[in-house]
């Protein structure tokens, strides 16, 4: 994971971008709110869960290469990668005949991909989806329960949410190298998305399931998905323009009253909200 964090700070992060403060929506539950408030633990969300079928969902290019070297590491990565996904089924050399087959190594490619989809989707990775503008009026709709959630403000100087890596859009649905070692290639299943959630401008903390170590100074991951920040990390809770406001406020004082509590207000004559203390 340390060796992860490192890869991380190298790409396309919230901290490289510039960026103090990251935001994460959620509608509004007592019983969430408050254990967020005591424990300052987050919940990191598998891929499976997500509101997009298409999304962490790696297809690898199934087409064999001319050169030579390419050819190569292809068939390596193939052997590799069946072995360890099909060990009962796995036999190298009949695996390396089938590759030498354009149509039958497609459909080795293609099984290889569905197995991993799988597996990324379900098991390995932990997500946690944030974006930097908190007057952003669809995200509010879509995953603040039509504005009556609340949106909590990160401060990334005080916890390892900085290395959150900004996700990328394209129209068309990604293909991958089969053998590609370049960290950006690697994390491309994670980050791609269509383009029609382009407006999210999201930023992803990717953690490991496999990792149950302390991560980084006052930061401990819990497998089952629980990320525990250092205190002062939430710097502030902002309650949706529909929502409870003063209910929430008093919760956050009684747990939490460092933690800012502030709200969204619709700007009159204007489709657009602005958030205040």
């Amino acid at each position: 994971m340390k060796k992860f964090i490192r890869r991380a700070l190298g790409e396309d992060n919230a901290h490289n971008n510039g960026l103090k403060y990251l935001y994460h929506w959620q509608p509004y539950k007592f019983g969430r709110l408050r254990e967020l408030l005591k424990t300052n633990s987050i919940y990191c969300s598998l891929p499976s869960s997500f509101n997009d079928p298409w999304d962490c969902s790696p297809q690898f290019d199934n087409t064999i290469s001319n050169s030579l070297i390419g050819n190569y590491l292809h068939k390596k990565w193939a052997i590799k990668t069946y072995n360890k996904l099909f060990p009962a089924q796995a036999k190298n050399e009949e695996i390396r005949k089938i590759l030498n087959d354009p149509q039958r190594s497609k459909h080795v490619i293609d099984q290889i991909s569905e197995a991993i989809v799988d597996v990324v989707r379900k098991s390995k990775y932990r997500i946690y989806c944030l974006s930097p503008n908190p007057e952003n009026l669809l995200m509010w709709s879509h995953y603040a329960n039509s504005h009556t959630g609340i949106c909590i403000e990160y401060d990334l100087k005080k916890s390892m949410l900085f290395t959150a890596l900004k996700c990328r859009y394209k129209t068309n649905y990604p293909s991958l190298k089969t053998y590609s070692e370049s960290t950006r290639d690697l994390l491309s299943p994670l980050l791609i998305k269509s383009d029609v959630w382009s407006y999210e401008k999201e930023y992803r903390l990717i953690l490991s399931s496999e990792i149950d170590e302390p991560l980084l100074s006052g930061h401990h991951f819990d497998p089952n998905g629980l990320l525990t920040l250092p205190k002062g990390a939430i710097s502030s809770i902002i309650v949706g323009c529909d929502g409870p406001y003063e209910k929430i406020k008093k919760l956050v004082l009684k747990y939490a009253p460092e933690i800012k509590v502030k709200r969204a207000v619709k700007i009159p004559k204007k489709y657009a909200i602005s958030i205040q203390e």
